[in-house]
């Protein structure tokens, strides 16, 4: 019983990391009605930005996040500019048809790029307390993970407080909710659109570089790649 409490219990904590990748790729899609399938060389690319703060400036992969946020954020913003701004000009059966493929156009060429520049080797970050423990009784919870379903659990709250109290955030819910009314009320869809990829692209830059002890490789993001030892 107390083996499958600790399965139980992993699996809790993980779920909070695949939540807050999860919880980006919903808000574009259900605002938008765009597939960004892309998604997965987005977290990578955070994984690689948490990994090369701390290499070269030995920053902590948590307080990372400070810097990696941020720069998802406006990575987003720059990618709906260049790449996903006039799908949303489309009817929606032919946004999700061009996003699909604009989205595997654009995690081919990432995949491709990291391999390139960092190999497909999977990284690691050491820290002081990546094997730290907390035992409560017969279960062992990894405080990493602990940290990480906490982190998962205020970016998601902060999202939702975000999309019910800010004035913008509030006008992205009801462009979701039906864009040609949020239109005829005087929204600016476009810019509510922006917000929205800008801010999903933002979610997925956070859970790679909130689990110090492995950084996703371009071999495991999401498409298929060769190995270069």
């Amino acid at each position: 019983m107390s083996v499958l409490a600790q399965q139980l219990l992993l699996g809790l904590l993980i779920g909070g990391l695949y939540g807050l990748a999860a919880a980006g790729l919903s808000l574009v899609f259900g605002v938008m009605r765009v597939l960004n399938v892309a998604h997965g060389e987005l977290i990578m690319l955070g994984g690689y930005g948490a990994f090369w703060l701390a290499a070269l400036f030995g920053v902590d992969p948590f307080a990372s996040l400070v810097l990696v946020i941020p720069g998802s954020l406006l990575l987003g913003a720059l990618l709906y500019w260049g790449l996903f701004g006039f799908v949303v000009r489309a009817h929606e059966e032919t946004r999700i048809k061009n996003s699909l493929l604009i989205g595997f156009g654009l995690a081919l060429a990432l995949h491709a790029l990291a391999v390139r520049l960092w190999t497909a080797d999977e990284r690691s970050i050491p820290t002081s307390y990546g094997g730290a423990v907390l035992t409560v009784g017969e279960l062992s919870i990894p405080l990493v993970r602990l940290a990480t379903l906490t982190l998962a659990l205020v970016l998601i709250g902060a999202l939702q407080l975000l999309l019910s109290r800010w004035r913008w955030g509030k006008a992205i819910r009801a462009t979701a909710e039906d864009w040609q009314a949020a239109l005829l009320t005087g929204i600016d869809i476009r810019r509510a659109y922006l917000l929205a990829f800008a801010l999903g692209t933002a979610l997925a830059g956070a859970p790679a570089p909130s689990s110090p002890s492995r950084t996703p490789s371009a071999r495991r993001s999401g498409s298929s790649g060769r190995s270069r030892r």
